[in-house]
């Protein structure tokens, strides 16, 4: 989840906020709610969620009392050190990679069991509200296993603890140049400069620095490359207009430290310099409407594949043991096939943070698994309760209370154990910020429990419910992505 507020134009992102806190206000309990066109048909209960900019809205639900003649077994499916399934091994190799097996992609942990990532996001130490930290990372821990997660992306170091989880980290490669050299800077944001010396030493620097002295951990998963960065379907138009209008223009922009201005010159760039190259070698030319669809998209993959190779031969050079777990897209990059094609070539996973959609699709996550040849990861999705935290961000759904919180996981975790092509789901995050409910725990470390209860009872008994769904699936034929219906062409049947 990234919060750049100059991402996105000021009195665009404005208007819609007060839009959306105008129409919370006016829902009443003297009001009914205004029915509109459920984001799942199927299943068996509701939740009532706030959709963006509209009123409250009922979303049916699966449960795990709906998944029929499922019965949890008295005696579960024995778990390595790791978290894998022990009843199903393939050849070990002392790290986490990736199996096609039982019809469905697979994680596969150290020890060559069989395994799915149930985990939370920034596991983040908190020196204000956590006391102390060796204390305080003892005790997430144990809250993560007593509730039947096997896995966590981090931003603190509690897997340096002698009874350690499987974690995933986040490099922030690109995202971390750009942040250091193009703050502010929507232009070049929009049209990264992939091209850049700079660039490439700043990711080789970057690598070395943390992936070396991890190289040799089992318990890392592998490494997510960035979060969120644009791939915009006009990419190839926006990095030549740098090129064609190559006068340098000054930027301000605000910072943690304050104001910085400073100096942009797309004429002394190599990036944009390489764009004209390929636009001109393969006889592409820009119109009044700008590009032709075949140019973007060929554009598209060319761009994604020097990226992955780019930030693959850094991650190699500094540790060739662990996965690269993809660059964390937000879910309209889906709409753009080339993208996954090109990454698809360098990286063992495609991971998403998919927002909008209810619970997630498989023909979306099929699709991107067919075209980058990888399984894909749910690395970012939440529920909020208006209830806990008047306050709010319109990323995760807005749901009334910590109970509707639980049976939104369990609805999404039914369909991702479901769908062959998911190796993995993680929740966004461990804990709340000041101002808005994402997490299992308060800013003070308090469950939700509640929301833990529905997470901790699909969690214990993944692998059964992932066999009990491969034999008696659930009907998620109706479930609505509203890309899917936008971009009918890009979802047709592969």
């Amino acid at each position: 989840m990234v919060f750049h507020r100059w991402r996105v134009e000021p009195t665009k992102r404005t208007l819609v906020g007060t839009l959306a806190l105008l129409l919370l206000a006016s829902t009443t309990q003297a009001e009914p709610p205004k029915k509109r066109h459920p984001r799942q048909t199927a299943g068996e209960d509701v939740v009532s969620y706030f959709d963006y900019g509209d009123r409250w809205t009922d979303g049916k639900v699966y449960l795990l009392e709906h998944v029929k003649n499922f019965q949890p077994s008295e005696r579960r499916i024995p778990e390595s050190r790791y978290g894998g399934r022990a009843d199903k091994r393939v050849d070990g190799t002392g790290f986490f990679c990736t199996v096609q097996a039982d019809g469905r992609w697979w994680l596969v942990d150290p020890e060559g069991c069989l395994y799915f990532a149930v985990g939370v996001n920034q596991l983040r130490y908190d020196k204000k509200n956590y006391g102390p930290e060796e204390e305080w990372a003892r005790g997430a821990i144990a809250l993560l296993r007593d509730n039947g997660f096997n896995s966590f992306t981090e931003a603190s170091r509690p897997s340096a603890l002698e009874d350690p989880l499987p974690y995933a980290s986040n490099l922030m490669l690109t995202f971390g140049y750009l942040i250091e050299n193009h703050i502010g800077d929507k232009r070049v944001w929009d049209a990264p400069p992939l091209w850049e010396p700079e660039l490439k030493q700043f990711v080789e620097k970057r690598c070395a620095t943390i992936c070396t002295p991890l190289k040799d951990d089992p318990y890392l998963i592998g490494w997510f490359t960035d979060n969120e960065m644009h791939w915009s379907a006009d990419a190839l138009d926006r990095s030549y207009d740098l090129y064609e209008n190559d006068e340098p223009y000054e930027i301000t922009a605000k910072t943690w430290q304050g104001e910085k201005k400073y100096t942009v010159r797309p004429n002394e760039m190599a990036s944009y310099r390489v764009v004209a190259d390929w636009v001109k070698e393969h006889g592409f030319r820009k119109g009044e409407q700008g590009f032709s669809w075949e140019a973007r998209q060929q554009f598209q993959q060319f761009q994604a594949t020097r990226y992955a190779k780019l930030v693959h031969d850094a991650i190699r050079k500094a540790d060739p043991n662990h996965m690269i777990l993809g660059a964390r897209h937000v879910r309209q990059d889906v709409t753009c096939p080339e993208v996954f094609k090109g990454m698809g070539k360098y990286f063992d996973v495609i991971s998403l943070n998919y927002y909008g959609a209810w619970p997630p699709d498989p023909v979306v996550l099929k699709h991107l698994s067919i075209w980058s040849g990888k399984p894909v990861m749910i690395t970012e999705f939440f529920a909020q309760s208006l209830e806990t935290k008047p306050r709010y961000t319109r990323d995760g759904w807005i749901v009334k209370n910590q109970a509707d919180r639980g049976k939104y996981y369990q609805n999404t975790a039914l369909a991702c154990f479901q769908i062959p092509e998911c190796v993995g789901l993680q929740w966004f995050r461990y804990a709340d910020s000041t101002d808005a409910n994402f997490g299992i725990v308060d800013i003070h470390t308090n469950p939700y429990d509640e929301l833990l209860q529905r997470m901790k009872a699909v969690n214990e008994v993944k692998y059964q419910l992932i066999d009990h769904l491969s034999r008696q699936p659930l009907d998620l034929s109706e479930v609505y992505d509203p890309l899917r219906t936008t971009e009918r062409e890009v979802f047709s049947e592969p």
